[in-house]
């Protein structure tokens, strides 16, 4: 993350590079290690032609961060760092609202086809 350019990229840095070291938790084990998960964020998806291309978010401190208090996301970062979303049902295509009425499934937290479902940039 980089607050003062307002960008939300698991890619921006180079820590690896940087520090001789591996960086490659996975989502559980950030978790497990006690990471951080925050809620509360607004988030817009940009889709050009019906694909999703990037994310808008609504930051929670203030308009001193990032670009005038929004961030965009990655899709890296939305795979590697988010982990539970709320969407509007008028916009989920026809299959995913045939879902809605099936019994829930429950997956651990770090569990990423959730979220590929709704969000795939692929």
């Amino acid at each position: 993350m980089n607050i003062e350019a307002g960008v939300l990229d698991d890619g921006f840095y180079d820590l690896g590079g940087a520090f001789g070291l591996p960086f490659g938790l996975t989502k559980a084990d950030r978790q497990g290690y006690g990471g951080e998960i925050s809620d509360g964020h607004q988030i817009e998806v940009h889709v050009i032609k019906a694909a999703a291309v990037r994310w808008q978010v609504e930051n929670s401190w203030d308009a001193e961060h990032g670009e005038k208090g929004y961030f965009v996301m990655s899709a890296g970062w939305l795979e590697n760092y988010v982990d539970h979303a709320a969407i509007r049902r008028e916009v989920l295509s026809p299959e995913l609202k045939a879902t809605l009425s099936a019994p829930p499934s429950v997956f651990p937290p770090w569990e990423p086809d959730p979220m590929q479902v709704l969000f795939s940039t692929r």
